[in-house]
């Protein structure tokens, strides 16, 4: 089964079980080898209103060169979706949102519990090189 963006007519096709989807982790989120659950957390209504944006089928360099990040995060989709009401739904052929988690606002125990979860099941796919001094 397919989708189909009307506005580009590209077809983009489910993730498969065993792929990946990848989320670039700010400075703050990645400390000391270390991913902070709050990356998972979805930012303040209205951001994020189609779930928390991941990539997928792309390069890393995609990632981090569109977004400053200290480190990308890797999640397997079947990992993801095996969790209770969460899903991940693409939207474009390189992204996607996972879907079912809540704004902090509105339920800010699930949104950690679900956050820690996710941090629980990723692993890191990029690092930026430290710098040699």
């Amino acid at each position: 089964m397919s989708s189909i963006d009307e506005s580009a007519d590209e077809v983009i096709f489910p993730l498969e079980n065993s792929e990946p989807v990848f989320r670039g982790l700010r400075a703050s989120w990645y400390v000391e080898g270390e991913i902070d659950p709050v990356a998972f957390i979805r930012r303040p209504s209205p951001k994020d209103e189609k779930g928390l944006s991941v990539d997928m089928r792309c390069e890393m360099e995609h990632i981090y060169s569109s977004f400053s990040c200290k480190a990308i995060a890797g999640l397997i989709t079947e990992a993801v979706v095996a969790i209770e009401q969460l899903n991940i739904e693409p939207d474009e052929p390189q992204h996607a949102n996972i879907t079912g988690l809540p704004y902090r606002e509105d339920d800010e125990k699930l949104a950690e519990d679900l956050a820690s979860a996710l941090t629980d099941l990723c692993y890191v796919a990029w690092e930026k090189p430290k710098k040699i001094s």
